[in-house]
């Protein structure tokens, strides 16, 4: 499994976590990261989304040479379109992918996320099944890497919960970065779905029906 990052990273261990931590999920598979550059602060905005996406589709076009299936790992799945049309490979984005996922376990559906609204690609899916939504409304996805940006996450996810919700959709893949998930699985009694998980699940799909 490829996987692409959408935010500029020369840390080699956040680099690969998102694959590392597919690897420990499903056997048997073997991940490569790689991340798109000039990005620091990954997608933010629509400008940062549009710069994005020339970059992913560009990635792509190399990088599907080498794998079996690619992950794209952001939430507004910026350039997945346009890279299915250059890919060897099937190409997945995080957004759509988690948010399909999250339909099995209902109809009211939790979603945290970085922005005033959730991002595109879980809207087109969810539409009117978004119960409740929870913004952090300030910052980007490296912010969450603070202890600060880190509390904030765990106390707006624990708010969300805290509705009359079926799941809560991780709506960024940042919250996978810090490891939200696995915190949020012994606090709460509902599903949460990792937008990373959630595509690694799909990803294996794609390569099985291949």
């Amino acid at each position: 499994m490829g996987i692409v990052r959408v935010v500029s990273l020369s840390d080699p261990e956040i680099l690969n976590y998102h694959g590392k931590l597919l690897e420990g999920i499903i056997p048997g598979i073997t991940t490569e990261s790689r991340c798109i550059n000039d990005q620091p602060k990954g997608v933010y905005d629509e400008n940062s989304k549009s710069e994005a996406a020339l970059k992913v589709v560009n990635l792509i076009r190399v990088f599907s040479n080498y794998v079996d299936v690619l992950i794209v790992s952001c939430t507004e799945d910026p350039g997945v379109k346009e890279a299915r049309e250059v890919s060897k490979v099937p190409v997945i984005g995080a957004g759509r992918a988690s948010a399909s996922l999250s339909l099995f376990y209902g109809d009211d559906i939790g979603v945290l996320g970085l922005g005033e609204e959730p991002p595109q690609p879980i809207r087109e899916v969810l539409r009117d099944r978004i119960k409740v939504y929870r913004g952090l409304n300030k910052g980007t996805t490296v912010d969450l890497f603070t202890p600060d940006g880190r509390d904030k996450a765990l106390r707006a996810a624990l708010e969300v919960c805290r509705s009359k919700v079926d799941c809560l959709l991780l709506g960024c893949t940042g919250f996978t970065t810090i490891n939200l998930y696995r915190e949020l699985k012994y606090k709460v009694a509902i599903p949460v779905i990792d937008p990373i998980i959630a595509s690694g699940l799909i990803a294996l799909y794609e390569v099985g029906m291949r």
